[in-house]
This record gives structure tokens, sequence and C-alpha cells, in this order.
């Protein structure tokens, strides 16, 4: 695998497919759970559980309902 790449040197076409954006950006990301955004190496990992992210967004948002 290549260096990690800056997710602003990414161009995407507009005027593609959806499905050709999708696989034309994957294809410069190279690795799209690590690049870099402006100067900061972005990597995206899961966790080993039960519990979906719909699961984790939901319980966030009750939290911040209760605090305000």
């Amino acid at each position: 695998m290549g260096a990690v790449r800056d997710i602003h040197e990414i161009m995407i076409d507009a005027s593609l497919p959806k499905r050709e954006r999708i696989l034309d950006f994957l294809n410069q990301i190279e690795n799209p759970r690590e690049y870099e955004d402006d100067g900061v190496k972005v990597v995206l990992k899961y966790a080993d559980t039960e519990e979906t992210l719909t699961d984790r967004l939901v319980a966030y948002a009750n939290c911040m309902r209760m605090n305000h």
C-alpha cells in the first residue's frame, strides 16, 4: 500500500454517475480507512461490539437533549 493520501487532493467528477464517483474516490484515496486531512492523520477503526453505530448515535443525541 502506498503513502497516506491527503483527502484534499482527491478530485471528484460530479458529472459521473454515483457508482462511478464512488469507485473513482476509492481508486484515488487507495485506503479510505487511513488518510490525511489538513496535516492530521485520520485512522478509522471499529470496536468489536454488538452495539451499532445507530445505537450509539441515538444514545448520544439523547444525552445531548438531556444536557440542554
